[in-house]
């Protein structure tokens, strides 16, 4: 039985890369064709998405939607989801890669400039404390008001 223990420890950890990448071609398809005069690489493109705040950037869009303090059951699903991610970020001890910051991915260091990505300038600190001003709260947890900020958080 002890034998079998890793086995089905393995079997149970869900695999986040295969949604991943569903998702980031569906999104990559995306970007390309609605942003289709640029024609760049994919860093051309995430750049734009993360400075276009135009009606014309639907996941900026509904980002502001969703993230707003409203409390519709799809607001209050996104909130959940953003806490899950930062807990998930929290327990998972992912890092950059090497040459960039030397600490683990959090919503604490935040990639906010791709291009000082190597120095601590480039990243910020998106959680707030309970008693600070200019916050959102999720469930638990309490994240910047800077929706652009915030939403840029896909470095």
């Amino acid at each position: 039985m002890l034998d079998n223990k890793k086995e089905w420890l393995n079997k149970s950890r869900v695999d986040y890369f295969a949604n991943f990448m569903m998702l980031w071609l569906a999104f990559n398809s995306w970007y390309k064709s609605h942003y289709s005069e640029l024609k760049k690489n994919d860093r051309i493109f995430i750049n734009k998405i993360k400075t276009d705040f135009s009606g014309r950037n639907q996941p900026y869009e509904t980002f502001c939607t969703l993230i707003s303090e409203d409390k519709t059951k799809e607001n209050l699903k996104f909130k959940s989801d953003l806490e899950s991610l930062y807990y998930a970020f929290n327990r998972a001890d992912i890092m950059y890669p090497n040459g960039y910051f030397k600490n683990p991915i959090k919503f604490e260091t935040a990639l906010l400039d791709y291009a000082n990505r190597k120095e601590f300038s480039g990243y910020v600190n998106l959680v707030k404390k309970k008693g600070q001003k200019d916050k959102i709260k999720l469930e638990e947890i309490f994240i910047d008001n800077n929706k652009e900020q915030v939403f840029f958080l896909p470095s």
